[in-house]
């Protein structure tokens, strides 16, 4: 015999798999998992073994698994084996020994491994989370078959890392989800609730008076956000994407803190993703990685085939890079000698896939949620709408999993806008500028107070104006909610003067809990000898708000003007009755 004792396999989870196999073994799997009432966990693992090997003996099983076993029990062919358990709250390791019933050369034997947990399922930002691991070893197999029960009371699978399942009501009680394993499976029940803290600073390092701008958190129809604290801002901007943004004056070598908290809660059931406009990226054929991603597109039997042949083909030839995104370094993405590819390069091969197809995408960044509160960098993925679907391909998670994965779902995402290279003004958080802008997240708490104020409106003129002159005036808004305000409409007299909110590619908007003024220009009587108080009436429209505001000016004949209008005319008229009767004269 070579070995008496052969460890067959170790499961791990997200990159923690490892193996010690030493005889060749070809196995099937089959896994149920029942999650109870009280959301501990029963799990039945059936392994059929078969030893291929001309001399080895296949002798015991290895399993680690992310959280804590309770107990376990095990037969191999209905033969009974030795078990130590090494269980702690986070992680366990259950050891079997065949003891005399070895599986031999040529033979087979079917394990059958039953262990319980009491915590498998965590809970994260008010959702339920569970993962499951996958045996990862050299055997020769292809997929784990897998079925999942669990208590109706979690409410729908919000988030799965496994495209493809099937879904069934078992009972009134309890639902099962099954498909085919190939890599570890993150499964997400319910609707996060969180706060994003920003603790941040901006200088202005000129020696003059300069503007920017700091994203804000944008409200999508499955992201809802009430801010609970914010700093001061000029006013708030929006653009076609509905990213917004904060626009702040510093004056020259001034300094400010940027500190904000928002209460943040997704819902993927209510998910209706925009998308911008195309890019207009294409596939660059004249180099070599263009054709080779050009070759796997037509790999794929069928689009999400398509899809996952580029990214497997990515994900297994290109490491992460990390560095600061230069964007002018987009387009060497297509150079052949790169063995790395940043996440704002990895989203262009992915958008240009997609429009080559016939398929909408996006560039989406933002934050990926964890399970602490400490500090996260922001992230950048894309989006693609396939076939009603939208499959988000996020490079960096991919990374740190280990394997690659497109999935459904952004709920365990925090989404702070869509990028499109016409904006030169959208940094994304930093990353394409020198400070990237960190957040973290805590637990969720109620900012109710805030909901229970109405905007107001307050309007400033001038008191005397004169007659046929251009003149000015400001809207104040105060805004005691929540929620950023943005403008469906802002009229002045009657008339729509919208114009006056542009602002370059973007529109203004009200800032959260603050007020924010707004210049009203280019208004005008055209009655040069006015002489009346007007009342002039100010209607603003901001979402289901609308407010409405007036004040008397007076409108004054300009004597000046009108003096100056007559003698213009009396030297008119002179001089074309001089012309004329000159005229006159010559013709008698």
């Amino acid at each position: 015999m070579k070995n008496l004792f052969v460890i067959l396999t170790t499961i791990l989870f997200f990159g923690l798999f490892s193996t010690s196999l030493k005889a060749d073994v070809v196995t099937s799997y089959n896994l149920d998992v029942n999650i109870r009432s009280d959301l501990s966990s029963e799990m039945n693992l059936t392994i059929d073994l078969q030893n291929t090997s001309d001399a080895s003996l296949i002798s015991g099983y290895s399993l680690d698994l992310p959280y804590q076993v309770s107990s376990a029990n095990a037969t191999l062919d209905n033969n009974s084996v030795s078990i130590i358990l090494d269980s702690q709250f986070d992680k366990s390791t259950i050891q079997i020994d065949f003891l005399t019933n070895v599986i031999k050369p040529g033979g087979r034997a079917n394990l059958n491994l039953n262990f319980t947990s009491s915590n498998s399922v965590k809970e994260l930002y008010k959702m339920k989370e569970f993962n499951l691991p996958y045996p990862s070893s050299n055997y020769n197999y292809s997929a784990i078959n897998v079925s999942i029960t669990y208590p109706v009371i979690l409410g729908s699978i919000s988030y799965s890392s496994e495209f493809k399942y099937n879904l069934e009501r078992i009972s009134d009680d309890f639902s099962k989800i099954s498909f085919q394993q190939t890599a570890p499976i993150k499964l997400l029940w319910g609707s996060p609730e969180f706060n994003a803290v920003f603790r941040s600073s901006i200088t202005n390092r000129k020696d003059a008076e300069n503007h920017f701008l700091f994203n804000l958190i944008p409200e999508y129809s499955d992201q809802s956000v009430d801010y609970i604290q914010i700093f001061s801002a000029d006013y708030a901007l929006v653009d076609k994407q509905k990213n917004n943004f904060a626009f702040i004056t510093l004056p020259a070598n001034g300094n400010s803190l940027l500190n904000s908290e928002a209460s943040v809660r997704l819902n993927s059931a209510n998910s209706n993703q925009d998308y911008s406009e195309i890019y207009n990226w294409d596939l660059n054929l004249d180099f070599v990685f263009g054709q080779k991603i050009y070759s796997n597109i037509n790999q794929g039997t069928d689009n999400f085939s398509k899809f996952k042949s580029v990214n497997d083909f990515i994900f297994q030839n290109y490491s992460l890079n990390t560095q600061k995104i230069k964007l002018p370094e987009l387009l060497s993405v297509w150079d052949s000698n790169k063995k790395d590819l940043n996440q704002l390069q990895y989203c262009y091969i992915i958008v240009s896939t997609a429009e080559y197809l016939g398929y909408k995408a996006n560039i989406e960044y933002g934050y990926n949620l964890n399970g602490n509160s400490t500090m996260v960098n922001p992230s950048i993925w894309c989006n693609v709408l396939l076939d009603g679907k939208n499959l988000i391909f996020d490079f960096a998670t991919q990374k740190s999993i280990g394997y690659p994965q497109i999935v459904t779902s952004s709920i365990n995402k925090l989404r702070m806008g869509i990028w499109h290279p016409d904006q030169s003004y959208n940094d994304m958080l930093g990353l394409l500028s020198e400070e990237v802008v960190t957040v973290s997240f805590i637990e969720h708490s109620d900012n109710t107070n805030a909901d229970l104020l109405e905007p107001e409106l307050k309007i400033e003129f001038p008191t005397n104006v004169y007659s046929g002159e251009f003149y000015s005036g400001k809207i104040f808004i105060i805004n005691p909610t929540s929620k950023l305000l943005t403008f469906n409409n802002l009229k002045v007299n009657n008339e729509s003067v919208m114009s006056n909110l542009e602002v370059g590619q973007l529109s203004k908007a009200v800032m959260p809990l603050q007020q924010t003024g707004i210049k009203i220009d280019y208004l005008r009587e055209n009655d040069f000898i006015l002489n009346l108080s007007r009342e002039i009436t100010v209607e603003a429209e901001l979402g289901i708000n609308k407010l409405n505001d007036s004040i008397e000016v007076r409108f004054e004949p300009d004597y000046k003007l009108i003096a100056i209008f007559f003698v213009i005319l009396i030297i008119t008229v002179s001089i074309f009755i001089y012309l004329v009767i000159k005229l006159i004269r010559r013709k008698v």
